[in-house]
């Protein structure tokens, strides 16, 4: 039998309890480390979520915005062809009238 009073028994022991007490503490150190990291990195994500959603919506409004502007160019210049056209039938019909006289 081993006799506790012998100090090459309980010397190890004691060390080797102290041991797996610091890697005990060192690992919950870094579990609660690493839990803080990741909340940070989840708070990011939901962040760059958000962000990404804005931009989204600014891309497509200032799309819209674009797209009706250029609707609006087009049709302007299909009212500068009417309106030309229009001043080329009244030239013609008062051509027209004063070959008549």
């Amino acid at each position: 039998m081993t006799d506790l009073s012998d100090p090459t028994f309980w010397i190890p022991a004691l060390i080797s309890t102290v041991g797996l007490a610091l890697v005990y503490i060192d690992m919950r150190r870094r579990q609660s480390s690493d839990r803080e990291a990741s909340k940070i990195m989840f708070g990011l994500i939901t962040t760059m979520r958000e962000e990404l959603q804005l931009i989204k919506q600014q891309i497509g409004a200032s799309g819209i915005t674009s797209q009706q502007a250029l609707l609006q160019k087009k049709e302007q210049a299909q009212w500068k062809q009417l309106t030309d056209l229009a001043k080329g039938f009244a030239w013609l019909y008062k051509k027209l009238e004063e070959s008549e006289d």
